[in-house]
């Protein structure tokens, strides 16, 4: 949203949820509205003294802020006037300060921008890996070394979330029971009784065999690191003295570190021989997770070695890249297979005056008025739609005219878009028919190795 220079910590914006109430005046920090109702003042107090700068002497300009800070702010901030003032410089000539250095909140934390130095003795490096199409037929991407790394060298810091338990992985149908506080009522509930699979993310977390414990990665790309019997890297526990392991939690059992407010359970990968750049990283996954494939590729081969493999939205999206999709007035329109729903991106504009702006069944028409590139569209532009009617664009594409649905306050409003451009629309899987929502999809964690693995840990014993 803004340039950030070398070295500065990055800051999300974690939504209005995330802020404090900011109905009270007596809060003991700041809040993030502040900093913006701050950064809002001095970019006016700036304005004012750049248009006025020549008719004003150094003693009017000192005044002046005394008056927008004392009178005006406090009269037009409200409760958290005080506040807000207390963040602004009290000397009008630190006003240009605060906007070079990128508002106020960068101003007062000015030691957010760190020096090479102080990366090289407190940071750790994680570009040592770059993802690519694996070497392994249909394993999908895998993780390979961006630069040269001899044997003994870590690959990569896998500071990790600990899951107590295995079970959480669990998925259940959602049933209706009765509410035990209310008979009269039913509430909504997993039905612990059946469960329907395993989460996706089990594949990608680190576990052991005697223990409940699941460990999930969080450094980049480590998730793309495929299995190998003879692999040329290995899972180890982290002795690096920023982003260590806490070894004190192996003296503790189970039951304990899952009652610790937080864990610091780091891991990381080492070379065991050298790989060069380029190579692809692997890693053994441990007997266990392989038994669990060879069981799952027999069950594979027994059942679906012989049937149609049912074509998915990026198969089809592949069919129609440079042709027309089928619109609803042609025929033949069953070549969208079931479980793929056409989708577009959409924004819109009113159509031009004297232009009909409603269909007989009083359906609103909008004006396509998005961007032209699909690297620019957004994911909160996607709806859903169905496809009336196509005619080239000119340009030796096409244009659509299609229908979308939206809901607001319970109600559900049918509008019709016109002049949608080949490009935006795109196809789908629909809810819960992609591969990956198989009932029988592999579903095993990576095993960390046995020989570093805690005693008091293995509670499955």
């Amino acid at each position: 949203t803004q340039p950030i220079p070398a070295g500065m910590e990055i800051f999300p914006d974690f939504g209005d949820m995330w802020d404090k109430d900011d109905s009270t005046p007596y809060q003991d920090k700041f809040s993030r509205k502040d900093f913006v109702e701050a950064d809002k003042v001095v970019d006016r107090i700036v304005d004012f003294y750049d248009r006025f700068q020549d008719e004003m002497s150094e003693d009017l300009k000192e005044d002046m802020l005394d008056f927008m800070l004392d009178k005006v702010l406090a009269t037009a901030g409200g409760m958290r006037a005080t506040t807000i003032k207390a963040l602004i410089p009290q000397n009008y000539r630190k006003l240009k300060s605060v906007q070079e250095a990128g508002g106020t909140y960068l101003y007062r934390n000015r030691n957010l921008l760190k020096k090479p130095k102080w990366f090289e003795k407190n940071a750790i490096c994680v570009d040592n890996i770059y993802s690519a199409k694996s070497t392994v037929p249909e394993a999908g991407r895998g993780a390979f070394a961006s630069r040269d790394v001899v044997k003994g060298e870590v690959i990569s810091i896998v500071p990790t979330i600990l899951f107590g338990k295995k079970d959480l992985m669990k998925m259940y149908d959602i049933v209706s029971v009765p509410d035990e506080e209310d008979k009269s009522k039913n509430k909504i509930a997993y039905d612990k009784f059946k469960p329907l699979g395993q989460q996706l993310g089990l594949n990608y977390a680190f576990g052991h065999p005697e223990s409940t414990f699941l460990f999930l990665p969080t450094a980049p790309a480590v998730h793309l690191i495929n299995h190998k019997s003879s692999p040329n890297a290995k899972l180890q526990w982290s002795n690096h003295k920023v982003m260590y392991n806490d070894q004190a939690t192996w003296d503790h059992t189970v039951e304990e570190v899952q009652n610790f407010k937080s864990n610091m359970i780091v891991l990381e990968i080492e070379a065991s021989e050298d790989i060069k750049k380029g190579d692809e990283i692997f890693i053994d996954y441990g007997p266990e997770w392989v038994e669990a494939w060879e069981k799952y590729e027999s069950m594979w081969e027994a059942k679906y070695k012989d049937k149609e493999w049912p074509l998915k939205a990026e198969d089809v999206r592949l069919t129609f890249k440079d042709k027309p999709y089928p619109v609803a007035r042609e025929e033949g329109t069953d070549v969208i297979p079931a479980g793929v729903e056409i989708a577009c991106y959409v924004k819109t504009t009113t159509v031009p005056d004297g232009t009909v702006a409603q269909t007989e069944d009083g359906q609103d028409i909008w004006m396509w008025d998005g961007p032209r590139e699909y690297s620019d569209y957004s994911g909160s532009l996607l709806t859903m739609c169905d496809l009336l009617d196509r005619h080239d664009d000119g340009f030796g594409s096409f244009n659509y005219t299609v229908t979308t649905k939206t809901r607001s306050n319970g109600q559900i409003f049918v509008s019709q878009v016109k002049e949608v451009p080949h490009v935006a629309v795109t196809v789908i899987d629909s809810p819960y028919t992609s591969d990956i929502h198989m009932k029988d999809a592999f579903r095993h964690y990576i095993g960390l190795p046995d020989e570093i693995f805690p005693q008091n840990w293995r509670d499955l014993r």
